[in-house]
This record gives structure tokens, sequence and C-alpha cells, in this order.
């Protein structure tokens, strides 16, 4: 039976070994085996046996004889706290952190604490364990089922630097207890409740990235308040109520790269701004008003960009006929018109 490193071939998932730099403590331990790589017998395993072996006689280098000495390093520092169900991912580089279980009684690294992403099953009552990480860098709560209550305990967190709630049940009342966090490059509120007065608590973020508020009800007011933000490389308004007045506020964003506009209500009046933007490597436009002329300048204008655009007609059209109505489909400066039975009749 072959083995694996650090621990035994038995269809355990290979498993490195709780690690304190390169001189981590034995690993005796009585019992079954441990999931991650400890022997059944209480004895370190083969590996581990010849590295030493190879050292001395007796299998210990002078001075290390409570020393494991496994011949290949563990890639990262890992404590698991099984009883308080969460692990604390050491130090790396200055940095620590967290990745919640499901129910952290509370947090042991509430200075070095910078990056807290939770279970998705994480609740208010959950976040409240997290209130002294006071020095949060990122805070990653998509899909999860917190709300504006759990929010709360973040307000003291002014050194964010990403805020993503996406999927979440936020709403301006959430997003004013971050009023304060100036450093923020990453925004997303995708899925969220969130309006035009809401975003008014991040119109001094000047240094956003990525701005992701699809599937909202933001309008053009909203975009008012990132007229600043000259470094934006991402910008998802996919499902908003923005028009053309909106995208005007946005004039001195010259370096994005990502655009989404599908289901808006943009029209050609766009196309000079859109144009500009020569940075651009994928933009979406299916469900908006721009016509198929200003399709084919955008494709002239930005030829290494990936465009989705759809005809405006085509989208009603395929509603109608999902519906199992009819639709009727004439060329220009023709009498003649004919029924499309399904969408596979309808003009590319």
């Amino acid at each position: 039976m072959a083995l694996g490193r650090c621990g035994i071939g038995l269809g355990f998932r290979r498993r490195w070994p709780v690690a304190f730099g390169a001189n981590h403590p034995p690993h005796h331990r009585q019992g079954r085996q441990d999931p991650r790589g400890r022997t059944e017998a209480g004895r370190p395993d083969r590996d581990c046996r010849e590295a030493r072996s190879s050292r001395s006689p007796t299998g210990k280098a002078p001075g290390d004889q409570n020393r494991c000495r496994c011949p290949r390093p563990p890639r990262c520092r890992v404590r698991t706290f099984r009883r308080r169900r969460y692990q604390h991912r050491g130090k790396r580089n200055g940095t620590a952190h967290h990745r919640y279980r499901r129910s952290a009684p509370r947090c042991v690294c509430t200075d070095g604490c910078v990056y807290l992403r939770p279970d998705s099953k994480i609740t208010d009552t959950g976040l409240a364990h997290f209130k002294d990480c006071k020095n949060l860098v990122t805070l990653n709560l998509r899909n999860t089922p917190v709300t504006d209550a759990g929010l709360a305990y973040f307000q003291n967190c002014k050194n964010l630097e990403v805020l993503d709630l996406l999927g979440t049940q936020t709403s301006d009342t959430g997003l004013a207890h971050f009023k304060h966090c100036k450093n923020l490059t990453y925004l997303g509120l995708g899925g969220t409740r969130v309006t035009d007065v809401g975003l008014a608590c991040f119109q001094d973020c000047k240094n956003l990235r990525y701005l992701g508020l699809p599937d909202t009800r933001i309008g053009n007011a909203g975009l008012a308040h990132f007229r600043d933000c000259k470094d934006l490389t991402y910008l998802r308004l996919s499902g908003t109520r923005v028009t053309d007045a909106g995208l005007a506020h946005l004039q001195h964003c010259k370096n994005l790269t990502f655009l989404h506009l599908d289901g808006t209500q943009v029209t050609d009046e766009s196309l000079a701004w859109i144009g500009s933007q020569l940075s651009l490597g994928d933009l979406k436009l299916s469900d908006t008003r721009i016509s198929l002329l200003g399709y084919e300048q955008l494709k002239a204008a930005l030829p290494r960009c990936r465009i989705e655009w759809s005809e405006p007609n085509r989208a009603a059209a395929e509603r109608v006929l999902g519906l199992g109505g009819t639709v009727e489909i004439g060329v220009p400066g023709q009498a003649e018109t004919r029924r499309a039975q399904g969408a596979a009749d309808l003009p590319r």
C-alpha cells in the first residue's frame, strides 16, 4: 500500500499537517487517523521516519529531538480550531486570514485580521464575532443572508479596500455604515436593494477600479456620485435604470476595459463616449436601444473589443413568441410581410 506524504494512503485527501514555520511540532497523537495527515497509531508516518533516520543513527538530529523532520515543508501555516469551528490562517506577508465555518464564538486575531470571507450561511448573529476587526481590508459577504443590522458591526472598518455585498439584503441603511471608507477600490452591490440615495456614501471613493451595480434600482443620479473615479476599469450596469444622461456623468473615465450595459435604456446618443473607450475588451449591449447602425460603428471604432448586441425589436419579438403570440416581419420599403413561427425565423 502506497503511503502519501505526511499521511496514510487510505483514501483520505492529502493534507499538510499543522505547521508553525519550518520547525513544527511532531504529529504524536493517539487515536485514529486524523483528516489532516496524522498517523493511525500515533507515530509519524513513513516519510517522517525515513527523513529522520537519514540524518542520524538515532533518527533525531542533535537538539531537535522534539521536532518533526518532514522532507518537504508545508505550503502555509494553518491552525484549525475544531470546537470553535473556524479556521485561522496565520500571518503570511504581514496579513492574517479568517475563513468562517459556521458558529465562531469570537475572533482571536483582532489586530491582524484583514481579510474576511464567511461561509454562505452566516447571519447577522455570526458577524457579531468579528466586530473588533477594525483593520479589515477585504470584506466579502456575497450571497449571504446578512442584512443592514449585521453590517453595523463593521462601521469602524475605515481601511476597507474591497467591499462585496452582491446578492445580500443590503439597503441604503446598510451602506451608511461604510461612509467613512474612502480607500475602496472594489465595490460590488449587484442584486441588492440600494438606490441612488445610498450611493452618496461613496462619493469620496475616487480610487475605485471596480463598480458592480447589476440588477439594482440605480439610475442616472446614482452614477453622478462616481464622476471623479478616473481609474475605473470595470463597470457593470446590467439591468439598471441608467440612460444616456447617466453615462454622461462618466465622461472622465477613459480607462474602462469591461463595460456591461445590457438591459438598460442606452441609445445611439452614447456611441461617441463608448467609442472613445479604446481600452475596452468586453462590451455588452444586448437588450438596449442601440441600433444596427450604431453597432456597426462601434465594431469599426473598437476592432479589438468583444461586443454582445441584439436587435431591440428582436428581444421584444422573442418575448412575444415565448408567450404564444405571433410576430409579423416586414422589410423596409416593401409591402410584403411574413409571419414568424419561432425564434429561428427571426432575422439575425
